[in-house]
């Protein structure tokens, strides 16, 4: 499975294994996540959203199921904390280009990933070595989290 998401993140995780960013306080920023998490986290994500959690209306079901849909195709890889929200970057498998799948920032606690998820943005990066580029400048920079 992980050889199916990215060659340059399986290289990364062969070659170097796992870290994380920890402040001077002691307090963990984010992390990679092992394969395992990855893993159980991914099987959570597509458990997240039940049939009746938008509602009970059919065009909620409707969203609901569209919600399930997204979820089933993120491989998560990296754990952030931003202040009271727990954030994760996935591998999304249904957006891709040039053959590499999107890497994109969720919240643990959206409910609406479906309703932006297929947007083409400006900045989407499709590979895991500029994710970790934008990362190392985002924190030389002071800007995360």
């Amino acid at each position: 499975m992980l050889r199916d998401i990215s060659k340059d993140y399986v290289d990364f995780l062969v070659n170097h294994g796992t870290f994380h960013i920890i402040d001077h306080q002691g307090v963990e920023w984010c992390r990679l996540l092992t394969p395992d998490e990855s893993l159980r986290l991914m099987k959570w994500l597509a458990e997240y959203i039940r049939d009746d959690d938008m509602g009970p209306s059919d065009s909620d079901r409707k969203a609901a199921h569209a919600e399930q849909a997204v979820r089933r195709n993120l491989y998560p890889f990296q754990y952030c904390e931003e202040s009271t929200r727990q954030n994760l970057y996935c591998f999304y498998k249904s957006k891709v280009k040039d053959g590499l799948p999107s890497i994109c920032p969720i919240a643990h606690d959206d409910y609406r990933v479906a309703d932006w998820i297929h947007e083409e943005r400006e900045g989407d990066v499709y590979t895991f070595e500029k994710h970790i580029c934008r990362m190392i400048d985002e924190i030389m920079n002071d800007e995360f989290p």
